[in-house]
């Protein structure tokens, strides 16, 4: 979503009236996974779909460039990217949150 951002941002010279929003959702109970499991839940709650409906009309309407649903989970986001992959997927790993596969 960046790069069309910035590509729609350079061919109007700024002046576009477009707006993007990036959505970054953690987990919404949707039914497209049969479980999933978190080491600290309360920390990684699963959303319902109206709840993350909201969040999502709620950053467009602030006119905001992205959006993590829980909203904290964007600034945790931010902070692991200054780390090396490595030291992000130990802490992933710690954390143990994921979905169950069907298979």
């Amino acid at each position: 979503m960046e790069a069309i951002a910035e590509e729609l941002r350079a061919e109007s010279d700024g002046k576009s009236q477009i707006k993007f929003t990036s959505i970054y959702p953690y987990a919404i109970d949707t039914g497209l996974f049969r479980e999933f499991k978190a080491r600290f839940p309360s920390l990684m709650p699963i959303l319902k779909p109206s709840e993350a409906a909201t969040e999502i009309i709620r950053a467009q309407r602030k006119g905001m460039r992205e959006m993590s649903i829980p909203r904290d989970l964007r600034h945790t986001n931010n902070v692991f990217r200054v780390f090396p992959m490595t030291a992000s997927r130990v802490i992933a790993d710690f954390l143990q949150a994921y979905v169950v596969s069907d298979k």
